[in-house]
């Protein structure tokens, strides 16, 4: 500044000293403000596109045929332009077929106009009725079945979905699927099956394992097919059924496993930007890999170096990098090119892009995405606190139960170093880690019996109501607080409603959680019964849970025609117009694509823990005092009770169910033929919903 003002003394040397310093600084000040205008003037004009490319162009002209023959209602026509597409694999660069095209085209189901909606349905089931071995028309019935699924959810969040919303796209999405199923017994084949497939995963929440089995499978038949990828990623987004860094690591995984390893992951990160959602594209440790992302890029241009198409999609990842320098290498490049749908169709998306490779403006897409608010406030290093502290509690509870086992046995120091033990187990492995301690314990107490133990005559009848219900609350208390801590990330993302706790409790189903959240309630309230029991021998526990020995051939009879009225009791609640109870059998039944926890929570522990509780303990202490009849209805009641998240159809036949498993108890006089017959009624349940699977 003082040479600059030094320099001005022969400029204007009449000027006072005081003014000529004000006017230099204004006049510095002014042309740093101007710079970045004189070099933005510097940028080529824009020069607006209308073709991308040949593939682009056919593209186009097969949207613009196939609407043309839907208008016309020329089902060969449709057919014929399918099934040329689908041999011929035409596709755009990052791997998208114009078959995709067509049938983005052909099937055209509004989500606002209910009466269009309807009336395009109808017209695709007419369709697919006249053409029944026709794989395109099929595949348009299940699209639009999924379209007008998806018109009655609407596109809010969960929290958003009425019941009679969630009711109809189920229902829909059930259509879809059954269509699909048929069709995949056609002679004639058709990739975009499976992005139906997906579609209806989507909705219905289908497990990792039968998800995958399907989309594997048609990537091996057909790698190219681009709709694959996509729809696999948005499948393993957080908001739906993945987790943070999921579908990154797919993948890397998909691109690892490809001869062309780093161009195959380019490709892939261009199928999941074309998602449209910026906010998930993070280029960081442990997300995408943006130098991964420009080698793969840099491999398709040495064989396709004038393809606008490349650098138009490199450019906007280099902007949600936030890489100035590789934003600028593709625009000296293309120069003002002007791709509308690249940018939204808003062109001065497309001037701040420029603005901020070239004169240090604003990141365009950055500054989307940071302006949106974050959808889970709740970090990953708090939801770990949550569950550390969560597990310490259960290791707590189990540690705690054994304790008490071993004082009532006089080992008192073996039940303390125990207690230690399942906290530590509990910690490292989770919650259902300590069982393992804690059941080798009891087989060790049970073969270490003391001969000086009494053998107590059960409790009272409100004693045993009392430790009943103490259970009892043990074990919903700890399904529902481990339920909802689970739940918590999600319900900050999508609210408190009912429909937003469905659909994370169908998630937690869906990854077996919840049947290893019911596993650690019931396996804790069991050694709270055993603990309840109080100090006896081994042989007084037994009389006190009804485990006596019994006639196998009279049991077996008993069993016999038990399962007649159970049987008959079901087929009349399933007639029965019970939503809430055809809701809850739904959710438990998602529980199956996680088919070895399913089948450990519900046809093992549960018929031996709620047996040995209620046609055990509860009728042992019952029975002197009310007699058959009446403990057959008060253990069965609360039996009832205990489910109630079914509703009256469902709650009459566990009643029913509780009834007949108390006749048995009675006639038996053995707990064993009640074990086996819930045993059996479950495991029935177990098969239908595992045969009927995806």
């Amino acid at each position: 500044m003082n040479l600059f003002l030094h320099g001005s003394n022969y400029l204007w040397p009449s000027f006072p000293n005081a003014l000529r310093r004000w006017l230099c600084f204004w006049l510095v000040i002014a042309l740093g403000a101007a710079l970045p205008t004189l070099k933005a003037k510097e940028l080529p004009p824009l020069e607006v596109l209308s073709v991308l490319s040949p593939a682009y162009t056919r593209y186009q002209e097969v949207e613009k045929e196939t609407a043309r023959l839907l208008k016309a209602e020329d089902f060969a026509g449709l057919d014929a332009l399918a099934q040329e597409l689908r041999e011929s694999k035409e596709s755009l660069l990052m791997g998208t077929w114009l078959l995709s095209g067509f049938y983005q085209s052909a099937v055209v189901v509004s989500r606002d106009d209910p009466v269009q909606t309807e009336q395009a349905v109808k017209f695709y089931e007419r369709w697919a009725a006249e053409k029944p071995e026709s794989i395109t028309a099929q595949v348009c019935l299940a699209d639009a079945y999924t379209d007008y699924a998806w018109a009655a959810r609407g596109s809010g969040w969960a929290s958003t979905v009425t019941d009679e919303g969630q009711r109809l796209m189920d229902e829909r999405l059930e259509k879809a699927w059954e269509v699909l199923k048929k069709a995949r017994q056609l002679e004639q084949k058709c990739p975009q099956w499976v992005v139906e497939a997906q579609t209806v995963a989507l909705g219905q929440g289908w497990s990792y394992d039968t998800y995958f089995k399907i989309v594997d499978e048609a990537i091996r038949l057909e790698p190219t097919y681009g709709k694959y990828y996509s729809n696999a990623c948005y499948w393993l987004l957080p908001r739906w059924y993945g987790e943070e860094g999921d579908f990154e690591k797919w993948i890397a995984e998909q691109a690892d496993a490809h001869p062309e390893k780093d161009k195959h992951y380019a490709r892939l990160v261009w199928q999941a930007d074309s998602l449209g959602m910026p906010e998930e594209m993070v280029f960081a440790e442990g997300r995408l890999d943006w130098d991964r992302t420009k080698r793969g890029f840099a491999l398709w241009m040495q064989e396709l170096p004038e393809s606008l198409p490349l650098r138009f999609e490199l450019l906007r990842l280099a902007l949600l990098a936030d890489d100035r320098a590789t934003a600028r290498e593709q625009l000296e490049v293309t120069g003002g090119k002007y791709w509308p749908p690249n940018w939204n169709r808003r062109p001065e998306k497309f001037e701040s892009a420029r603005q901020f490779a070239y004169a240090d403006g604003a990141n365009p897409l950055l500054l989307t995405v940071k302006s949106r608010p974050a959808s889970n406030p709740i970090t990953p290093q708090v939801v770990q606190a949550v569950n550390i502290f969560a597990h310490i509690v259960g290791g707590l509870i189990a540690g705690a139960l054994c304790l008490v086992l071993a004082l009532q046995r006089k080992r008192g120091l073996l039940g303390s170093l125990l207690l230690g033990v399942c906290v530590v187990l509990a910690v490292l492995y989770g919650t259902i880690a300590a069982a393992v301690p804690a059941f080798v314990f009891v087989l060790y107490l049970w073969s270490k019996e003391t001969a000086d133990l009494p053998e107590k005559p059960p409790h009272s009848w409100g004693i045993t109501l009392l430790w009943v219900l103490l259970v009892l609350g043990l074990y919903l208390g700890t399904q529902i607080v481990a339920t909802v801590l689970a739940m918590v990330p999600g319900m900050t993302a999508g609210g408190l409603g009912a429909n937003t706790v469905m659909a994370l409790t169908k998630k937690l189903f869906i990854s077996g959680e919840a049947f290893i959240i019911i596993i650690n309630a019931q396996w804790l309230s069991l050694l709270l019964l055993l603990a309840v029991c109080g100090r006896q021998s081994w042989k007084g526990l037994r009389e006190r849970l009804g485990l006596h020995p019994t006639a196998l051939g009279r049991a077996f009879l008993y069993i016999l025609a038990a399962a007649a009225v159970i049987t008959a009791s079901g087929f009349l609640a399933e007639r029965l117009d019970d939503g809430r109870t055809q809701a809850s059998l739904e959710l438990i039944a998602t529980g199956v694509q996680s088919p070895l926890i399913f089948f450990l929570a519900v046809v093992v522990l549960a018929p031996v823990f709620e047996e040995l509780l209620m046609r055990g303990y509860a009728f042992q202490g019952w029975l002197p005092k009310f007699g058959f009849y009446g403990t057959a209805f008060l253990s069965s009641a609360i039996f009832a009770i205990s489910h109630i998240q079914y509703g009256w159809a469902g709650l009459l036949h566990i009643f029913i169910l509780g009834s007949v498993l108390g006749w048995v108890r009675w006639k038996a006089n053995s707990v064993y033929p009640c074990i086996a017959l819930h045993v059996m009624n479950n495991l029935a349940y177990f098969l239908t919903v595992f045969f009927d699977q995806p």
